[in-house]
C-alpha cells in the first residue's frame, strides 16, 4: 500500500476528520461488497450506519451488521496492513466480518475457516 495514502486514512480515521478520502473508501467498500451479496441496504443507509451508527428504514439485522463488521474489517487491514497475508489473516478477516451474523450461529458455515462444503446453485455442486 502506497505509504502516503496509508498515512492519510489512518490520520482521517483517528482525528475524526469528516468528507474525506477514509469515510469514502469505507462507505463505497462496505456499500459494494455487501450489495454483491445480495445486501438490501441502500448507499445512504450504508452512509447513515458509518456516520452515527443508527439506521433508518428497511433492511435485515444481518446487512446492518455486515456493513458495520465491513467497517471493521478495513480499519484491521490499515492496522495490519505489513503483516503477510496467509490463511490465518484471511480467516481472521473472514471471523471479522460475520462476526455477530445469522452465519456466525451456524457450524455449517464455518466462520472463520475454509468452506466445508461445496456451494450448489440449482441442485448442482459448483
Amino acid at each position: 500500500m502506497d505509504r502516503t495514502l496509508l498515512e492519510a486514512l489512518v490520520f482521517q480515521r483517528d482525528h475524526n476528520v469528516d468528507g474525506n478520502v477514509y469515510k469514502v473508501c469505507q462507505c463505497d467498500f462496505a456499500y459494494h461488497s455487501d450489495r454483491i451479496e445480495g445486501s438490501t441496504l441502500t448507499h445512504d443507509q450504508t452512509v447513515q450506519i458509518f456516520d452515527s451508527e443508527t439506521f433508518s428504514g428497511t433492511a435485515t439485522v444481518d446487512d446492518i451488521v455486515e456493513a458495520r463488521n465491513h467497517f471493521r474489517a478495513f480499519d484491521h487491514v490499515l492496522d495490519t496492513w505489513d503483516r503477510s497475508l496467509s490463511p490465518d489473516y484471511l480467516c481472521a478477516m473472514h471471523r471479522i466480518l460475520k462476526s455477530d451474523t445469522t452465519d456466525a450461529a451456524n457450524p455449517v458455515m464455518s466462520v472463520g475457516e475454509f468452506k466445508k462444503f461445496s456451494n450448489v446453485i440449482g441442485g448442482r455442486c459448483l
